[in-house]
């Protein structure tokens, strides 16, 4: 019997069953199910359904029967369902998949896998074949396999994982990632195969290879992969062997994000591919995993050269103290990135025995970014206040790459005083997403001010603090995001406007800025 997990096709089943509310919270929800505006009712909805409450009953009903918005009166019914078991409120979701509206359709497919009341069976197995529209057809496979594990369903999703269209393939994919079974691991695996090779997968450049992805499928196949999790390890081991490499490197990354201790194994042994980026990406997946089991295998690759780079960081994320001495030695390489690289992983590690090998860098490195490593680590480890002196002179130094290595270790310092210091250098870097990483990674209220002057800068330092301003979740942000959410219209960038709103605000009005921006004028002086 194949096990059936959620996918993001039924996302709303994620936002039933919470514990009951207090009395007075419960009443405040259903007191705002009457406010003018769809995206405040669908919130309240979404936390009245939350809290379990029977008084959420007829508030709900209200909704479902009267509402303007259909995917509203939708989400209405399957609350309804899981309260009471209403047959009406059931009939209305199988009836909704008859309706004109191409999101009425798919959002009653998602209720009813949600429910998976066998009486939606038939008319779901119609809307598969007959729909004209393939997302609808694919959330009603989902739904149909969800409910009842119907093969048929099951082989139109594994069909759809070939189409021409990218969109839907990647909507299957996303679909399949919630159904652990050896057909469709085996199906995912093999449809990343048919994408374009990526190379190596590390964190270096993990975000250019996310950038890449936007043009097909590979990513939503290996988060895919990732949530079915334990299963799909034996799967990923085998392509661990496939003959193409750049297969080999996608089953290393994903098992890395898998992050079980049973896929510590299969990695090690990767570590002896005779591919440069399958060995790279390995590397970067055991430092991901943080397993001790790995760290002889990742010293013991510290001799080669191709890959030596990747070790070093993974041994760090590790942080066994095993790795110290090896990493000393390391520092004797000619190689000045190597040696800079010892140094931030024996910061990682924090043995404070480190202390005096990484001041003697410090003092004594011939190359002045490996010194600014050196003092990272004195600093970090021994709260030397001359190191971090040291590190914010090479703000002002001569060489390109010194300036830049000192705005990073500035941002790993975790120091407060280095905000500022970003601050006044955010305009004239030749580097700007340098420092707003720098910033984000710094985690101080001071960082805020800042944040929201970088979203006037065009590209990924924007998108940038357009993160982390919503990880920090500042009301002062608020206005500055709105009015970026209405000039920043590229790609997927609105999508990340919005989403560090909602993170502040708790309320989701997509990309609507009109909307955003109504909410913003009532709401400003609370």
């Amino acid at each position: 019997m194949r096990k059936i997990v959620p996918a993001a096709l039924v996302i709303m089943s994620f936002l039933l069953g919470c514990s009951a509310a207090e009395d007075d919270y419960v009443q405040q929800l259903i007191d705002a199910m009457q406010h003018e505006d769809v995206g405040v009712r669908w919130n309240v909805a979404m936390l009245l359904a939350k809290t379990g409450d029977k008084r959420a009953i007829e508030p709900l009903k209200g909704l479902w029967k009267e509402d303007s918005y259909k995917p509203l009166q939708i989400f209405a019914a399957c609350a309804l369902v899981g309260l009471t078991e209403d047959d009406k409120a059931l009939a209305f979701l199988i009836d909704g998949l008859k309706d004109k509206d191409v999101d009425v359709r798919v959002c009653a497919s998602g209720a009813l896998a949600r429910i998976g009341d066998e009486k939606a069976v038939e008319p779901l197995a119609k809307l598969m074949k007959h729909d004209e529209d393939k997302r609808v057809q694919l959330s009603a496979a989902f739904a149909l396999v969800y409910t009842n594990r119907d093969e048929q369903a099951l082989e139109f999703l594994l069909k759809m994982l070939k189409d021409k269209d990218r969109e839907i393939r990647h909507v299957a994919a996303d679909v399949l990632g919630g159904i652990d079974d050896k057909e469709v691991i085996e199906a995912l695996v093999q449809a990343f195969k048919d994408e374009a090779p990526v190379g190596a997968l590390t964190k270096e450049n993990v975000t250019e290879w996310h950038e890449k992805q936007r043009a097909n499928v590979r990513e939503k196949i290996a988060e895919s992969l990732v949530r079915i999790g334990k299963p799909a390890i034996v799967y990923l081991g085998k392509a661990l062997k496939d003959s193409d490499s750049d297969v080999r490197s996608f089953a290393a990354w994903t098992l890395g994000m898998i992050a079980e201790k049973e896929v510590v194994e299969p990695l090690v042994e990767a570590l002896k591919d005779k591919d440069k980026d399958v060995r790279c990406t390995a590397a970067s997946a055991l430092g991901n995993i943080g397993e001790s089991a790995a760290v002889d295998s990742l010293v013991e690759i510290l001799k080669d050269k191709e890959v030596r780079r990747w070790a070093i960081s993974a041994l760090g994320e590790i942080g066994d103290r095993k790795a110290v001495k090896p990493l000393i030695d390391t520092l004797k390489d000619k190689n000045s990135e190597v040696r800079f690289r010892v140094t931030l992983a024996l910061c990682d590690i924090a043995d404070k025995s480190a202390v005096g090998t990484l001041r003697k860098v410090w003092k004594d490195d011939t190359d002045k970014e490996v010194q600014i490593g050196g003092a990272l680590g004195v600093f970090k480890l021994a709260g030397d206040n001359e190191a971090f002196k040291f590190m914010v002179e090479g703000l002002s130094d001569k060489q390109t790459s010194v300036r830049l290595n000192a705005i990073y270790v500035l941002g790993e310092s975790g120091d407060s005083r280095a905000v500022q210091l970003l601050a006044e250098i955010l305009e004239e870097s030749e580097v700007p997403l340098l420092v707003v990483q720098a910033l984000r990674k710094l985690k101080h209220k001071e960082t805020v001010a800042p944040l929201i002057k970088a979203l006037k800068h065009y590209g990924s330092s924007a998108l940038e603090a357009v993160e982390a301003l919503g990880e920090m979740r500042d009301k002062r942000a608020i206005a500055p995001l709105i009015e970026t959410l209405e000039w920043l219209n590229i790609e997927d960038q609105p999508l990340r406007i919005t989403a560090a709103l909602e993170s502040i605000t708790e309320d989701d009005f997509g990309d609507n800025y009109a909307k955003w921006q109504q909410w913003y004028e009532k709401n400003r002086d609370k």
